[in-house]
Order: structure tokens, then C-alpha cells, then sequence
């Protein structure tokens, strides 16, 4: 049986070989997905904010996209992947409800998916394929071995392989 892990809001895992990360409920929130298909590693995280006010405060690295991504980076290039060979999806960056702050171009969500293309563009990650805005929550479920990714909204399914 293939195991499975539910990745929280903050979290992050790195997986190789077998194994299926899902993130349920993804609104305002980033989920950055690391794949290296020829080795079989992937990433995933699941970040709620941009980056810390502070850049030396002491917080759980996949709280912020700025730190998640370079962290999944980190423990997959520990498990042999090579960073020419890594590709990436961001998913989430929603705006659930709605404000006038919400509404602005620079929202929670649309600064997630902002400063995760920033970051990947800088680390020289080619960023595959993208699902994000909207006002609709998301459900993501990344098999690493098939390789496979499949984000759920309320009316669609859309599968990235």
C-alpha cells in the first residue's frame, strides 16, 4: 500500500520513490510543488504567507513561501535530486472571501503566488504548470511515483502528469 500524508497548513514533506501528499481546503494559501520525475523525488508545500516581517524570525520554515520553497529545494537535493532536473506547480493563491483588501492586487493570495514565482525564478526552477486565483478552495493530491498531481475544485477536477 502506497503511504499516504496529509500536509497542513505550514507544513511541508519530501517524499521519494512512493507516496501521495494531499492538502485539503488550499484558499489564500500556496501549495509549491518540487518534482524531480527522473529520480522520483517530490515536494510539496503548504504556505499561508509571503514572507516574515522580520526575515530573522525564528519560525517553521514552511509557514512562508519565501522559506518553503528553499527548504523543499534543500531536502530533495539531500535525497539525490539535482536542481536542473526539478520542475515545479503552484496551486492555491484564492481569494475565498471577499473584501475590499481581498479584491486588491495585492491580496494574501496574489502575493503567495507572486513571491513563489520569484523565489523559483531566482532558484532557476521552470514552473510547469499554475492553478491559482480565483474564489474557489482547492483540494491537491500529489502521487510522487506515478508522477501525478490532481487539484479538485468544487465542479472540476484538473490532473497535471
Amino acid at each position: 500500500m502506497v503511504p499516504e500524508y496529509f500536509i497542513g497548513i505550514g507544513e511541508g514533506k519530501v517524499i521519494k520513490d512512493e507516496g501521495i501528499l494531499k492538502v485539503v481546503g488550499v484558499g489564500s494559501c500556496v501549495v509549491v510543488i518540487l518534482l524531480d520525475k527522473e529520480n522520483k523525488i517530490g515536494g510539496l508545500s503548504h504556505s499561508m504567507l509571503p514572507a516574515p516581517k522580520n526575515p530573522a524570525e525564528s519560525s517553521p520554515p514552511f509557514r512562508y513561501v519565501s522559506t518553503a520553497i528553499p527548504r523543499l529545494l534543500k531536502e530533495m537535493e539531500s535525497l539525490g535530486s539535482i536542481r536542473q532536473k526539478i520542475s515545479a506547480y503552484i496551486i492555491g493563491g484564492a481569494t475565498i472571501f471577499e473584501s475590499p483588501v481581498s479584491m486588491s492586487p495585492w491580496s494574501i493570495g496574489t502575493r503567495n503566488i507572486l513571491e513563489a514565482r520569484g523565489i523559483l525564478s531566482r532558484l532557476g526552477i521552470p514552473v510547469i504548470k499554475e492553478e491559482v486565483g480565483g474564489n474557489e478552495g482547492r483540494t491537491v493530491i500529489f502521487d510522487v511515483g506515478k508522477p501525478e498531481i490532481r487539484v479538485k475544485k468544487r465542479d472540476k477536477e484538473i490532473v497535471f502528469s
